[in-house]
């Protein structure tokens, strides 16, 4: 299936291709088109976001498109690799590659220890045994605030809440405390609506 890529409504390819490159993106997120060649197909629009790696410089990201059950096209995240070196920044852009977004550049209020195995998973247990979010949300932050975690660890934290907001404000707090920054978008899959990651990644660039 060809298609053409539009960033902020900027043509990326000048004919419709299987594969698009684009670089020296600067930006810390776009608004993402994809036009098929087949006009009966519908574009697939979002929002994209630049990402980094843990220690806060660009990577070159792979996104694959592929068709659901519906008969309809979506995009995925496929991979992240180092960041080309051959790739310069724009001439005259405000932000360089190796800034252009937020994420993964302040410093965690730790020493980057993180908990043992073993007791996380007896914080984990301490959480899903509590009744209501609510209870959930302060034993949750206790845990966050006392040691520094990894996005894997978020994970199993944010699927002991049933409810997609209070996700979100774990996620939010989590972050500061997260030791590879970098790896955030991965939490994208714990939530069903693209309105919580979007917030999510509103919230972690004004840091």
């Amino acid at each position: 299936m060809k298609f053409t890529v539009f960033l902020d409504g900027e043509k990326q390819n000048a004919q419709p291709q299987t594969r698009v490159r684009s670089i020296n993106l600067t930006e810390p997120h776009f608004k993402l088109k994809i036009v098929f060649a087949d006009s009966l197909q519908e574009p697939i629009i979002k929002k994209a976001f630049a990402l980094q790696d843990n220690n806060g410089y660009p990577v070159d990201v792979t996104y694959s498109i592929s068709k659901t059950k519906k008969g309809d096209y979506k995009i995925h995240f496929m991979d992240q690799r180092i960041y080309p070196g051959f790739i310069k920044p724009v001439k005259g852009a405000t932000t360089t590659p190796s800034t252009m977004v937020k994420p993964g550049q302040k410093n965690t209020p730790c020493e980057g220890k993180t908990l043992a195995e073993m007791e996380f998973s007896t914080a984990i247990k301490s959480i899903g045994e509590l009744e209501t979010d609510d209870a959930k949300l302060v034993l949750a932050k206790q845990i966050i605030s006392a040691n520094c975690v990894t996005t894997s660890q978020i994970k199993p934290i944010l699927q002991q809440f049933t409810n997609e907001g209070n996700k979100v404000i774990v996620a939010k707090y989590a972050y500061e405390y997260t030791i590879d920054k970098g790896s955030y978008f991965k939490l994208n899959e714990e939530f069903k609506e693209e309105k919580n990651i979007e917030e999510l990644y509103k919230a972690i660039l004004k840091e």
